[in-house]
């Protein structure tokens, strides 16, 4: 079994830190004070959440062909990722992929088929073996332009 978090005090201060493997998870913590005639306690709850997945490519607001190669780092002590991948136009988004379970081998997709000239973005995050979720990663960009269709005949045999 592993520790979700270390507490300890340093300058004066409680310090609370992920405990083994990085491990995210919740529990509590006993803070006492004593002055050598009053005792003071309070227990409060700790969550330590796990960190974002680190996006390597597409890079922040690039251009891409109809297709896209997503890749990215894992979360270590994630048992599983979730992936969105969607179009917000005029306000409005459109899920192409709404809460895509990826196991942690994965770290990276090949998309598509993706339309000219749109703007997607996704987001990714790690979950923890009790199903809370990490901090989200999110990336945008976009594809290029259609081809021209324009043809010239220079000449006509």
């Amino acid at each position: 079994s592993s520790t979700a978090f270390n507490a300890t005090v340093e300058n004066n201060a409680l310090v609370i830190t992920p405990g083994e493997n990085n491990a995210a998870g919740r529990g509590s913590v006993t803070l006492s004070a004593f002055d050598g005639e009053f005792s003071v306690s309070t227990e409060f709850d700790v969550w330590i959440r796990l960190g974002e997945p680190n996006i390597v490519y597409p890079l922040a607001s690039s251009s891409t062909a109809r297709s896209v190669s997503i890749i990215w780092e894992g979360v270590p002590g994630a048992s599983q990722q979730r992936l969105r991948f969607y179009t917000i136009n005029a306000g409005d988004t459109t899920f192409l992929f709404q809460n895509a379970s990826i196991p942690t081998a994965v770290d990276s997709l090949l998309i598509t088929d993706l339309e000219y000239a749109q703007s997607y973005n996704f987001d990714l995050v790690a979950i923890d073996q009790d199903g809370n979720f990490g901090l989200e990663s999110t990336r945008s960009f976009s594809t290029v332009g259609a081809p021209s269709s324009n043809f010239v005949i220079d000449e006509i045999r």
